[in-house]
């Protein structure tokens, strides 16, 4: 944990959950004060179930008798600042490196994150959307869209579950 003269010269911080058994960034988070450290105590201390891809692997880390590395990748920065660092590098190690179990892309990510050129061309280019003519639902697929993307019925697959009129 940081002392007290270290949280107040930090400021908002980018940082960084390395798995040693992989020495592989496997979560990027902003922070303030002590955040960097609370994923791994809220596992250690089991006050949450473990319901998500990034405690599990911090799960398997402990289980091991190991501890995971803390980066701290920007500091000193406004809220604003972290945000935009933060969902950058985000964008890129999903893009570039491996899959973080981050379960969100970062903060405004799906508007200002990674896009090709003909992709930023249709978002400048789209007409607004004044009103909706039909009722529809509106689902956010996100990372589960990747994985099924390929089979015949990714759509249905990545959306089904139980529907109630």
């Amino acid at each position: 944990m940081f002392d007290n003269l270290t949280i107040t010269k930090l400021g908002f911080y980018v940082y960084a959950l390395v798995n040693p058994l992989t020495n592989k960034v496997f979560y990027i988070g902003k922070g303030i004060d002590n955040r960097v450290f609370a994923h791994k105590q809220e596992v250690f201390e089991n006050k949450t179930e473990i319901n998500s891809l990034k405690k599990t692997e911090i799960k398997e880390i402990l289980d091991k008798k190991l501890d995971i590395q803390h980066l701290i990748n920007r500091l000193g920065l406004s809220e604003k600042e972290a945000f935009l660092v933060e969902s950058t590098l985000i964008d890129y190690h999903n893009f570039n490196l491996n899959k973080l179990t981050n379960e969100v892309a970062g903060h405004d990510s799906g508007f200002y994150g990674i896009k090709t050129t003909d992709e930023l061309i249709r978002q400048y280019n789209a007409p607004k959307l004044e009103k909706l003519l039909h009722k529809v639902v509106i689902i956010n697929i996100n990372r589960q869209y990747a994985k099924v993307k390929n089979s015949n019925n990714a759509i249905y697959i990545a959306t089904k579950e139980s529907w109630v009129e």
